[in-house]
């Protein structure tokens, strides 16, 4: 049985966690000891850009859905139509020595290629987002596009 997260944010909601994981710990108790640990709440970054990103595949998603009459999703979009076009592709070296695979840049990585000439990854994301939301309009998409200073 694999770990559990338990958040509380009042008093009340922590008495209803802490039952939870109670419940949960009897169970695990069934296969030896068991950790506890209380530690103030993990903040979760919010990334506008990646946000934005993110809401335009749904939507773009949503769109070929209709016109192919299959189900698009966004992780579809993202994998087959927006790292496909527009982002760099790293070179990894296969360890026999005997090639190099591709791999696109994904949006979470910290580094981009030694072939891009652009050194931030930020930077590279909101280029292949311009070339994205180009593609978007010409393909006749409504998106919503929030204002640039909050994505850029």
């Amino acid at each position: 049985m694999k770990a559990q997260i338990y958040r509380a944010n009042t008093p009340e909601s922590w008495r209803y966690q802490m039952e939870l994981a109670y419940r949960h710990g009897q169970k695990l108790l069934a296969d030896g000891p068991v950790d506890i640990r209380v530690m103030p709440a993990a903040r979760h970054r919010t990334d506008p850009q990646r946000q934005t990103l993110w809401m335009w595949h749904g939507q773009v998603a949503s769109e070929l859905t209709i016109r192919t009459g299959r189900r698009w999703t966004k992780e579809d979009v993202h994998e087959l139509v927006f790292l496909e076009r527009w982002m760099p592709v790293f070179e990894l070296p296969l360890p026999d020595g005997a090639g190099v695979l591709l791999r696109h840049m994904r949006t979470s990585d910290k580094q981009t290629p030694d072939t891009c000439e652009e050194n931030d990854p930020r930077k590279v994301i909101t280029n292949a987002m311009d070339q994205y939301l180009a593609w978007i309009t010409e393909m006749g998409i409504e998106v919503t596009v929030p204002d640039p200073v909050e994505w850029r």
